[in-house]
């Protein structure tokens, strides 16, 4: 028997459409059944390509007692997280709110009428699994015990959760928000954070898990014009190594082309085998980029696999993209991507290859060393292989002594050779939804990769994929009013977020959002760039102008909803708080990208009238939300990116930027600051380079710290005592630095302190009779070693301790809550 899913559009949904569980799509009439009969409603967000997702659905929501217990107690909604980020960001604040974690599936139980959150989670297993935490049907059985017995703790604990979100959704972008001046402080800030934070060793940014993070690799590629030599020579070296790493290591298909979604270590060899559509695009233009700004062929080659991964795999009949595909096959992750040796070997011997030419080309990939990958889901399975380079071919070529184009042919064959048997597999499935904001992206990636490669082919996917996106249906919204007895109905039409090819056409799906507009109009205008006709040029920006003119209706005034992720007012009134965020993660905002689409636009017009509103509008937006990209810049490092194309393209406009006015607050503290109220905080910032940390049984993870002192002041180093100093003079009611584990327990956290220098100098020492202390000043970095140490109880938390002082005081010791989420595997 099918339940309700059976008519959905989404892939995901649809793979839950013949659970036992009465699953409903999020909507009012499944909020309506809950309460009437007055049970909680149970949320469940995910996405087709998710590992732990397809996990919960195994062991919980195929298995008929706990459905029927999920039935009995609860009215069950399934949400695709990527046909509705909204619903999906509601659930994941409220996650992260209440456990300091997130992930997915997330599990999220709601009050009917009010639709606030009162008890929150992810996976949880229908059998004990980890220690410490509840298996799902003592979940289920708890919470509606509590409902029936502990009704009012319930609501007052939704309550609770519901002012929590409700503040961190603080209005932003409107005339009332906070400014602050934008300037080149701003930049050489976010210049300054990414080296700080990049991985020297093995590329990337922060610690495993890795992502490849194309924002700032996006960024860098424009700042590295705005910068003095050396400040640009540090900064190609950064990309460099990124960009190698990544196309080097497992991350990379390197039979297939395209790239996984990241890396589970730190050198990039073994990925979380799903592939996103998003990723190719910002991939794709990326390499595309670099490859001719860094002078590189090889990353135009691993752009021109990326192409044809796309053409080959994601490209659907109707000219649109696909969104991902699923990184298990068979219930095992990566099992169609991952190689045996003896199965590579006899392949190429079993396909003409000789000893000789099966051996180079073993060793190229990484199969005539050790295996790299033993899938941790399934540790008594035999160890495996996971290809990957050390070296680009040119330099493997290069240091075998062996012509370089014979061995790129042979690379070639071999290639094309493991690719056959690879697709013989039982292939990972597709989730064919074109969801407009990604399919805009790769458009945008693919046109401008045409341009900087000379690739016909990939000209020819934008355009196809840009008419195609055009002429996708929309959706219809009905609305019905009454007056002087008479009703009225009026439909109207809104541009969808998503389509799927149910046999009968391409069907739509939900209500655009502020990224679907702004994406598809920067790829509009990326084939406006890219056109070789005036005709074709003139087409691409009108169709451009008129998709900017609905991306500019997400105002993100009090009376809109969220600029960066939100659709227009009256969406969904049943989500009571919105988050409002210009944050740049795994793909860009919606707010950043329309800034770029407003930017392309002025670059490409010829109407200085337009040229004139384009200005204004780019001035507008950055201003409203000046105080908070000036706040923390580095997490709206594509608005930032954005400031540095307004200071080239319309310096007047970056001008007035610099010269807002900020409200009044206190300035960052140095030592001849004065104020009674001056905190550690004040003078010491801690920056975390990674925002999860996944800890499982036996497996320590580490992650980077920086703090960044301000001038004048120093903090007191871990292990203050000179060595062979045994006294305690001078260190009693002081606080060494240190980075400890609260909020919970079964974590420990371990430091690698750095010594620090000796204050004060021998000199001062000698006359004021001051013991000498090891001490910190300016810029340091510290290396953390986590791991479990016992049961895992309640939401364990990092913080740093430390104590900043000044040559005349030392301000009270100070404790910083670090912003890491960390996840129990």
């Amino acid at each position: 028997m099918a339940n309700a899913l059976i008519n959905s559009t989404s892939p995901y949904l649809l793979q839950h459409a013949h659970n036992p569980v009465h699953w409903m799509e999020w909507g009012q009439e499944a909020f309506a059944l809950a309460r009437s009969r007055d049970v909680p409603i149970f949320v469940s967000v995910g996405y087709s390509t998710c590992y732990w997702c397809h996990v919960m659905e195994r062991e919980s929501f195929e298995h008929d007692a706990t459905a029927q217990l999920m039935n009995q107690h609860f009215v069950c909604i399934k949400v695709d997280r990527e046909e509705r980020p909204d619903v999906d960001d509601f659930t994941m604040a409220a996650t992260l709110s209440m456990t300091g974690r997130g992930g997915w599936p997330t599990s999220v139980f709601l009050e009917p009428k009010s639709l606030a959150p009162f008890y929150c989670g992810t996976y949880y297993p229908r059998e004990p699994r980890f220690a410490g935490v509840p298996t799902f049907t003592q979940v289920l059985s708890g919470i509606a015990h509590a409902w029936k017995t502990q009704r009012n703790d319930v609501l007052a604990q939704a309550r609770q959760l519901a002012q929590a979100i409700k503040e961190q959704s603080t209005e932003f972008a409107s005339p009332a928000s906070p400014k602050a001046p934008l300037s080149n402080d701003t930049i050489a800030q976010c210049v300054q954070t990414l080296l700080a934070i990049f991985d020297k060793q093995h590329g990337g940014f922060g610690q495993a898990p890795k992502f490849p993070q194309v924002v700032f690799i996006d960024f860098l590629l424009d700042a590295r014009d705005f910068v003095d030599d050396t400040t640009k020579r540090a900064i190609d070296v950064a990309l460099r190594t990124t960009l190698d790493a990544m196309s080097l290591g497992g991350l990379h298909d390197h039979l297939g082309g395209g790239f996984h979604r990241y890396s589970v270590d730190t050198h990039w060899t073994v990925p979380h085998f799903e592939k996103m559509l998003y990723d190719q695009a910002q991939m794709l233009r990326a390499y595309a980029v670099a490859s001719q700004r860094l002078q590189s062929s090889w990353y135009a080659e691993v752009a021109q696999g990326i192409i044809e991964h796309i053409s080959q795999d994601l490209s659907q009949p109707s000219m649109l993209f696909s969104s991902a595909l699923d990184a298990e096959s068979e219930a095992r992750e990566g099992k169609s991507y991952v190689w045996t040796l003896s199965e590579a070997r006899e392949c190429l011997l079993a396909s003409g290859f000789d000893e000789q030419q099966t051996q180079l080309v073993l060793t190229t990939y990484g199969l005539a060393g050790q295996p790299n990958f033993v899938d941790p889901h399934h540790p008594a399975d035999d160890p495996i292989w996971v290809l990957r380079l050390q070296e680009t071919p040119q330099a493997i070529a290069d240091r075998a002594g062996v012509d370089a184009q014979a061995f790129a042919s042979l690379l070639a064959r071999a290639r094309s050779v493991l690719l056959v048997r690879r697709a013989a597999r039982v292939q990972p499935s597709t989730d064919t939804k074109a969801i407009a904001c990604w399919n805009g992206l790769a458009i945008d990636a693919l046109a401008r990769a045409a341009v900087a490669l000379d690739l016909r082919v990939a000209i020819e996917l934008a355009s196809d994929a840009a008419d195609a996106l055009l002429s996708m249906p929309a959706i219809e919204h009905a609305t019905e009013s009454t007056q002087g007895g008479a009703t009225t109905r009026t439909t109207t039409s809104r541009r969808a977020r998503s389509w799927r090819d149910t046999g009968q056409g391409m069907r739509p799906s939900g209500q655009g959002y502020l990224e679907d507009a702004a994406a598809t109009a920067q790829g509009l205008l990326a084939l406006a760039r890219a056109a070789t006709s005036t005709t074709a040029r003139r087409m691409r920006l009108q169709q451009a102008r008129e998709m900017l003119l609905e991306a500019m209706q997400f105002k993100g005034d009090a009376h809109d909803t969220n600029p960066a992720d939100g659709s227009p007012d009256g969406d969904d009134a049943s989500l009571f708080a919105r988050r409002m965020s210009l944050h740049d993660g795994a793909m860009p905002s919606g707010f950043s990208l329309r800034l770029h689409a407003l930017l392309d636009l002025f670059e490409l017009t010829d109407s200085a009238d337009e040229k004139a509103q384009l200005a204004a509008a780019v001035r507008e937006q950055l201003t409203l939300a000046s105080g908070t990209i000036a706040e923390r810049p580095i997490l709206a490092i594509n608005s930032v990116r954005a400031l540095l194309r307004v200071k080239l393209l319309i310096p007047a406009v970056a001008k007035e930027l610099e010269a807002i006015e900020p409200p009044p607050r206190a300035p960052r503290a140095s030592a001849g600051t004065t104020r009674a109220a001056l905190t550690g905080e004040d003078v010491v910032e801690v920056l975390a380079a990674t925002e999860q940390v996944v800890l499982a049984e036996g497996q320590p993870a580490e992650l980077l710290l920086h703090l960044a002192i301000a001038p004048g002041y120093h903090i007191v180093a871990a292990n203050p005592m000179e060595a062979g100093d045994d006294t305690r003079a001078g260190i009693d009611g002081l606080s060494p630095l240190r980075v400890d584990v609260f909020n919970g327990s079964g974590v420990e956290a371990f430091a690698d302190y750095p010594q620090g220098h000796l204050w004060p100098s021998e000199a001062i020492a000698r006359e004021t009779g001051l013991p000498r202390l090891r001490v910190h000043a300016g810029r340091i970095e510290l290396r953390v070693a986590l791991e479990r140490n016992g049961p895992w109880q309640g939401s364990p938390l990092l913080c740093v301790k430390f104590q900043a002082c000044s040559d005349r005081e030392c301000l009270a010791p100070s404790v910083v809550e670090l912003d890491i989420a960390l996840v129990r595997a």
